[in-house]
């Protein structure tokens, strides 16, 4: 585990810079691909969920392939209006392919933003 988390985690340096952004207002029970990139790459992602309300829910999926399959990396709940509302997902670095979704399962529908730095 530990030469996994060496080789396919990294800490943002100086030299990464935004690489892509977007905001969405994502329909009920439908899942979106908000980013997807082929590697080698490095990657950090970011999402603002400042609009998430009480009884709103989002689900982010990453997926990742280390040969030819994408398979799901993680998955991540964040579940009503967060006191901390940027959420980072940890830098990696990409050997094949990477591709992020997210779905809002629960409230109305609210802005999500994505902001991809990477070199």
């Amino acid at each position: 585990m530990r030469n996994f988390l060496k080789r396919y985690f990294c800490k943002p340096s100086a030299n990464f810079s935004l690489i892509y952004s977007q905001a969405l207002v994502p329909r009920l029970l439908h899942q979106y691909d908000l980013f997807a990139v082929d590697g080698p790459a490095e990657v950090s992602v970011f999402a603002d969920l400042s609009k998430l309300q009480p009884g709103d829910t989002v689900i982010f999926e990453e997926y990742l392939a280390l040969d030819s399959e994408e398979l799901l990396f993680n998955s991540t709940s964040i579940l009503d209006k967060q006191l901390a509302p940027i959420f980072h997902f940890p830098s990696l670095h990409i050997p094949k392919r990477y591709r992020l979704k997210v779905a809002q399962t629960r409230g109305t529908p609210k802005e999500i933003k994505i902001f991809v730095y990477g070199r």
